[in-house]
């Protein structure tokens, strides 16, 4: 495909976030993901469909942990091209393997293509803990994952096993900043929450006076700061991460994308190459992002970016939602069951 689309067209036509009045932009994006729906829909050819069936039946795993059948067929599907035009939704109660299924698309990623950097976040620091705390157990060594953190969290709040892939400031005895990003252009794997894999991206120019101030040992004084200084000292540091590598990942996966902002989790989708592959994982029906707008809930802030995707697939798949209420329900929730398709129950 030639162009991503990372916002359902719903959206842009103003049907889910009022994003009203752009019906050329929706029509773009429509034919821009038509390709993948082909394939994905069921509609695909059978030499595609055999392709990911007979993948998901000899998955050589990786990790430590057994994936069932429609576990293996989601990773065979991203191992195919999916996720690349639109985002791969993969979705279910707690408990049922999301985040392993997603540890394990990662790894079968990088064995599939040893030279890639991959992006892996979450719209907490703890549940980007977890995602660092799994991928270790599965034998990323330190000297192949980053796990980058903003100094403003305190040292003491994250998972012990995961302070070896993290880098300090010693002598301010917090997370570093600019070395954490020397090193994340400099580690295959990244891991790190939403918000910070901002950082990573090309911070806008400006003139006017920063009002944050830079961080300091206790009783020290402030030191004096420019605006000059602050805004060459960003440029600088993005200018190098965005070097390395093309500055673009090969693979990007958000777990517990529903507990997101939209406008938090398409952080780290606009860091994806444009031939990436982008997964979401969550569970819509558990905690939903949090607002205290009462303009941005009306505005359609309140429904996650996983969630207006589940919607939008299910909305333009109707032949899948029909299969899944004719097979019934097996997690409590009539969703699709057919682990191809671009939306993908665990």
């Amino acid at each position: 495909v030639s162009r991503r689309l990372l916002l359902p067209p719903d959206l842009l036509t103003g049907g889910g976030g009022g994003f009203g009045g752009q019906q050329p932009a929706a029509a773009a994006a429509a034919a821009a993901i038509s390709a993948e729906l082909a394939t994905s829909s069921g509609l695909a050819s059978p030499q595609k469909q055999q392709e990911i069936m007979s993948l998901a039946a000899g998955l050589s795993l990786c990790g430590s942990v057994p994936l069932n059948h429609a576990q293996r067929l989601a990773v065979s599907s991203v191992l195919c091209g999916g996720g690349v035009a639109a985002p791969y939704v993969l979705f279910g109660p707690p408990g049922t393997g999301k985040t392993v299924t997603l540890v394990e698309a990662v790894l079968q990623y990088r064995r599939l293509h040893p030279r890639s950097r991959i992006l892996c976040c979450a719209p907490a620091n703890y549940s980007a803990d977890l995602l660092c705390s799994a991928l270790a157990a599965a034998g990323v060594g330190v000297d192949e994952m980053c796990k980058l953190n903003d100094p403003r969290r305190p040292v003491t709040q994250a998972k012990q096993d995961t302070l070896p892939y993290c880098v300090f400031n010693e002598g301010l005895q917090t997370f570093s900043l600019d070395k954490g990003l020397r090193e994340a252009a400099r580690r295959s794997i990244v891991v790190c929450s939403t918000t910070t894999a901002g950082l990573l991206l090309p911070q806008p120019s400006s003139t006017r006076p920063s009002a944050a101030l830079p961080i300091r040992k206790p009783g020290a004084p402030y030191p004096p700061a420019t605006a000059a200084s602050s805004s060459n000292w960003w440029q600088q540091q993005m200018a190098a991460v965005l070097r390395s590598a093309g500055g673009l990942f090969d693979l990007v996966v958000v777990d517990e994308s529903g507990q997101g902002l939209a406008p938090e989790v398409l952080l780290p989708l606009r860091l994806a190459k444009p031939q990436a592959p982008v997964l979401l994982a969550g569970d819509p029906r558990q905690l939903g992002p949090v607002l205290r707008s009462a303009t941005a809930a009306a505005a359609g802030l309140g429904v996650s970016l996983l969630d207006s995707w589940i919607h939008y697939w299910h909305s333009v798949l109707p032949q899948l939602a029909a299969a899944a209420a004719a097979a019934g329900d097996k997690q409590h929730r009539k969703q699709p069951p057919h682990s191809s398709a671009p939306v993908c129950p665990v």
